[in-house]
């Protein structure tokens, strides 16, 4: 995440907690969808709750230019979508891949906060590009044993 990303949050204040509290809670919710998910990886319903988060995430970040969010959920969105209109099966490691999602864009906003607080930031850049490739390979239908390892450490 670049300083550059920030701007538009620097000068609303107001404007960047709310994004930071919505993102976190539909975080929080994703992954008690996904958890559901785990158990009935089948269900519609469920696909579309979490979706619509991501979705939602993925706008906002967008149209606060926190582009680097924006890329990651937009890379889950696409595989979310997938399942959603039946053209993949969530498997367990779809359900691994969006759980390490959660965990990457939580490090992520939470990242936002300590950057506007005017302490320095991690970088997730690494991170972020190993989940986005993640995605990728799944969508592509690459074999599991090279998807990304589980930690979100930086």
């Amino acid at each position: 995440m670049t300083d550059n990303e920030l701007a538009f949050l620097r000068d609303d204040p107001e404007m960047a907690d709310l994004f930071l509290a919505e993102a976190l809670d539909h975080l929080g919710t994703i992954e008690a969808a996904l958890l559901a998910l785990d158990e009935r990886p089948g269900d519609v319903a469920l696909l579309n709750d979490i979706f619509r988060p991501f979705h939602t995430i993925k706008g906002n970040a967008g149209a606060l230019g926190v582009t680097s969010v924006q890329e990651v959920a937009h890379s889950v969105e696409n595989l979310l979508d997938l399942a959603r209109s039946g053209r993949r099966t969530m498997g367990p490691a779809d359900v691994d891949v969006v759980l390490r999602a959660v965990d990457v864009l939580t490090s992520m906003i939470r990242d936002v906060g300590v950057r506007l607080s005017g302490q320095p930031g991690a970088d997730l850049a690494p991170v972020a590009q190993a989940l986005i490739e993640s995605v990728d390979m799944l969508i592509s239908g690459e074999p599991e044993a090279r998807l990304m390892p589980a930690t979100t450490d930086p």
